[in-house]
């Protein structure tokens, strides 16, 4: 993830906020207002940088200190421009009474090896929190500067079907989805899709009609990337294609793309277990009270407020062909660790995590971090101990025994013997 900030070469009457460390926004200003900047990228090639355009909508009963959806200081000026060049790439950002309280999906598709860019902030208005903002982009590779390689003429049956991580519905054309906060907020206009690598060398693109892929592909070691406008791009890193089995996708879930401030944690697997159920400790803001532990029997911890942790989706049901992520939502994060297991429901021993390839995948304003189960942190038992995030730092680092001890397991009552074991 590039935040335009932490990479600029000069900026003037920019405003920051610590609390949404990825927006960018004019100040207390009706000056022209410019934030550039350049980001080295690990090859010469296309590649594809998205990032979202918010624009507030005026709420007179919201916080003062709100930023989106709504803010309470005053309605956002219809001539407020955000002019935006990336790599002699040009686009106007324009606010309009439509966009009031939503954000809108920008792409741009450049070439080269550097990343140079320039926004241009005009507004007749102040203060701060009547302007629109963008966020951090995600950058991903199109292709690189070599051609396709020839392949040869043996090819197998891929599969897959892309879905919201958020709301378990599917991608397809005319269907309304989650916009990662709101049930069917968002109509799916636009097909994702697929891409496969040998390396950094692009083999071959296909769109996905209706969300699926049922199509033949040369067999062969490759990468994958699955992207659609409005989520988050999902990296493949292992996609082989085997002459006799294809291969098989699942459901790809892909994550909506985060409002500011907020993290996401999708939990992904194969078809075996049946059921992985997450388990989230979330720290209370008063030290003295104890923690919150998010999971299928409690769903959401600190209600209604901005630090609001909630599962989304409680998947209870794959089946061979994979089946629905387990995707849980965090707000502001509080101060405290954080921390973030799964545990195979009815299970036995530690077989069926370790060969349910299990991996859980972390979005938040910046960064974009992926934990694989058998590599990343501890199996004990039932149980895979994943992560802990440091709630004031936002670090994230893998589970050891220390950071997550398996006591955590009697956190809210749900240590409990089955099968004459425990679920820890």
């Amino acid at each position: 993830m590039l935040n335009w900030w932490t990479h600029r070469d000069s900026a003037a009457g920019i405003a920051v906020n610590m609390a949404y460390s990825s927006v960018q926004r004019q100040a207390d200003t009706n000056q022209p207002s410019f934030l550039q900047g350049h980001y080295d990228m690990p090859l010469d090639g296309r590649w594809l940088v998205k990032f979202d355009f918010f624009v507030p909508k005026y709420d007179k009963a919201a916080h003062p200190e709100s930023i989106f959806p709504s803010e309470a200081i005053g309605a956002v000026s219809n001539e407020d421009v955000i002019e935006v060049y990336i790599n002699g790439v040009k686009k106007t950002l324009q606010t309009n009474s439509h966009l009031a309280g939503h954000k809108q999906a920008i792409e741009f598709e450049v070439e080269g090896q550097v990343l140079e860019y320039r926004f241009d902030f005009l507004s007749p208005t102040v203060p701060t929190y009547t302007h629109p903002f963008i966020t951090a982009a995600e950058i991903s590779l199109v292709r690189d500067r070599n051609p396709s390689p020839a392949m040869g003429n043996v090819k197998a049956r891929v599969r897959g079907l892309c879905i919201d991580a958020v709301d378990g519905r599917k991608l397809k054309e005319n269907s309304k989805v989650s916009n990662g906060y709101k049930k069917k907020a968002w109509k799916v206009e636009t097909d994702p899709t697929l891409s496969i690598f040998k390396g950094s060398t692009l083999i071959l693109s296909k769109t996905m009609p209706k969300g699926k892929i049922r199509e033949r592909f040369p067999v062969g070691k490759f990468s994958c990337m699955i992207k659609h406008i409005n989520f988050y791009t999902v990296f493949v890193p292992d996609c082989d294609i085997e002459a006799r089995k294809g291969l098989e996708l699942g459901d790809i879930a892909m994550s909506p793309v985060l409002n500011p401030g907020d993290s996401r944690i999708v939990l992904n697997w194969g078809s075996r277990p049946k059921d992985l159920d997450s388990y989230l400790t979330v720290p209370h803001s008063d030290p003295a009270k104890p923690d919150c532990v998010i999971n299928y029997k409690n769903k959401i911890c600190n209600t209604m407020k901005v630090t609001q942790v909630k599962l989304d989706l409680d998947s209870v049901s794959h089946s061979k062909r994979g089946g629905l992520p387990e995707t849980t939502t965090l707000g502001i994060l509080t101060a405290g660790k954080y921390v973030f297991r799964t545990t195979e429901f009815g299970g036995r021993n530690s077989d069926g995590l370790l060969n349910s390839g299990a991996v859980v995948t972390y979005y938040a304003e910046n960064e974009q971090v992926s934990f694989v189960v058998g590599r990343d942190g501890y199996v004990s038992g039932i149980s895979w101990f994943v992560f802990f995030l440091d709630g004031a730092t936002g670090e994230i680092k893998p589970c050891d025994r220390e950071n997550c001890p398996e006591s955590l397991c009697a956190g809210g009552g749900y240590r409990r013997k089955r099968n004459g074991i425990y679920e820890c």
